[in-house]
């Protein structure tokens, strides 16, 4: 379905496997990257919202997700915050894209899969980068903290002037 670009019937292919297995987090990271795709982005928040409620620690764990070494997180918590971003919740953005700096991870993901539904995991690791502090640029100059939006332009200026430019 996905490598026909039938994002809806594979939404419905991932809800159907999340209501077999609550506790894998997969499915929900697929469904969460097909509705941040096809603009669903109240879906999103609540498919991401439901993997970390019904995922336990354990596979958290093995994704690595607790230790912010897993190249999976920086886009489950990019993929949030950008939908934080479109439903103008740019608190929970803040929040997310914080995550994904934190994590100093800013590695391709190199599985042929996650790239079809996370389009950022195709990019270089210092272009995802620029990208999450350009969002988390938006986000604090949205909530008029023009300091913070400040500090992420100048973090831009060196890693991407186009984007800086732009923010």
């Amino acid at each position: 379905q996905l490598d026909n670009g039938q994002l809806a019937e594979a939404a419905e292919t991932f809800n159907q496997l999340m209501q077999r297995n609550t506790l894998n987090f997969w499915p929900y990271f697929f469904l969460a990257g097909v509705y941040n795709q096809l603009g669903q982005h109240k879906e999103t928040v609540l498919t991401c919202e439901n993997a970390l409620y019904f995922s336990d620690r354990s596979n958290l764990r093995k994704l690595g997700m607790s230790s912010f070494k897993n190249s999976i997180f920086s886009q489950f918590y990019y993929t949030l915050g950008t939908a934080g971003l479109n439903l103008n919740r740019y608190m929970d953005a803040v929040t997310c894209f914080e995550r994904v700096v934190k994590s100093h991870n800013y590695k391709k993901t190199n599985s042929s899969i996650i790239k079809k539904f996370y389009p950022t995991s195709q990019l270089s690791s210092s272009a995802f980068y620029a990208l999450v502090h350009y969002n988390l640029g938006i986000a604090y100059s949205s909530l008029g903290d023009r300091k913070a939006a400040l500090r992420q332009y100048e973090k831009l200026k060196k890693l991407d002037k186009e984007k800086a430019e732009k923010l």
